[in-house]
């Protein structure tokens, strides 16, 4: 499967590592350049935004640390929907006003199109 992975902290660099020992095709960002190239070293491809990660995937996992980063790699220049071309007015548009990352994600799955975004319970 191809997968965009982005965030590469402690929880994210060692899932994306184990993504690729499974045969899994990741094109990861993150903000810190020597992640980048750690997990490039162990085969993903590295991606210069989250924008980039996302073209051409079947699955985008984030692995971020709270409400507002998430927000910022989901609508934010560069950011996840820029890599939508298909949504990324739809989505833009319908986003102004909600407040938690629950809802905007509730928001972009409810779009439609070709990702599909899960939450933890």
């Amino acid at each position: 499967m191809k997968i965009a992975f982005i965030g590469l902290g402690i929880m994210g660099k060692p899932m994306a590592k184990n993504l690729l020992k499974a045969g899994h095709a990741l094109r990861v960002y993150d903000r810190s350049a020597a992640a980048l190239q750690e997990v490039e070293a162990a085969g993903a491809t590295a991606c210069q935004s989250a924008a980039q990660a996302v073209e051409d995937v079947e699955l985008v996992i984030t692995m971020l640390p709270n409400s507002p980063e998430v927000k910022q790699v989901v609508l934010g220049s560069n950011g996840i929907l820029e890599g939508l071309n298909s949504l990324v007015q739809s989505a833009k548009s319908r986003a102004r006003g909600y407040r938690s990352t629950r809802n905007l994600i509730a928001m972009i799955y409810l779009i439609g199109g070709r990702l599909k975004f899960a939450l933890p319970t």
